[in-house]
């Protein structure tokens, strides 16, 4: 019952924040979430000019620890053994660099927090890792990119061997059900 409780919550839209002071709702702290870079009025930054505008995000407070710890298993296996050559992340703390992202992510979330944008070249994906702590965001971002880099070769009817990280799979079907809530 209780894991019947914590999965209706994850499901829940994030609500309050905002400008009035009022209590912020944390429901969306370490869940994937969905942004969508098209919707908003700002310029969409150059890196992702060629990418979908829609995308995961997570935000965090480092609660997703046994997902983080299967992060690089998992981004080996969808863009190979050079992480560092295909991936490149980018911090933006005061939400300046990255203001399409920042503004999307307060859409959903309702909060002003920074944004890690994490960018694939092959295959060309982003994902956005948002929160107030500079290793939280990055964790956040890099959980994010390989749930989008999941979803991605499940789009295109690829079968994932979760066996080097099962974990990933439980966050690949929060994303796909963020996504279907999103979409209503």
């Amino acid at each position: 019952q209780q894991q019947q409780q914590q999965q209706q919550q994850q499901q829940r839209p994030a609500k309050g924040g905002g400008k009035g002071g009022g209590k912020h709702d944390n429901s969306h702290r370490d869940s994937p979430l969905w942004v969508n870079i098209a919707a908003g009025e700002e310029a969409i930054p150059e890196v992702l000019e060629a990418l979908p505008p829609e995308t995961v995000a997570m935000s965090s407070d480092g609660g997703r620890r046994p997902l983080y710890s299967k992060v690089d298993a998992a981004l080996k296996y969808f863009v190979g053994e050079d992480i560092g050559e295909t991936v490149e992340y980018f911090d933006d703390p005061q939400r300046k660099d990255f203001p399409a992202v920042a503004s999307a992510v307060k859409a959903v979330t309702h909060r002003d927090e920074g944004v890690t944008v994490a960018v694939c070249s092959t295959p060309p994906t982003w994902a956005v890792g948002v929160g107030n702590k500079a290793r939280a965001r990055k964790d956040a971002a890099r959980a994010a990119l390989a749930g989008a880099l999941a979803l991605q070769h499940l789009e295109l009817g690829q079968e994932i061997d979760y066996t080097e990280f099962p974990v990933l799979e439980k966050f690949v079907q929060e994303a796909q059900a963020a996504r279907d809530a999103a979409a209503q």
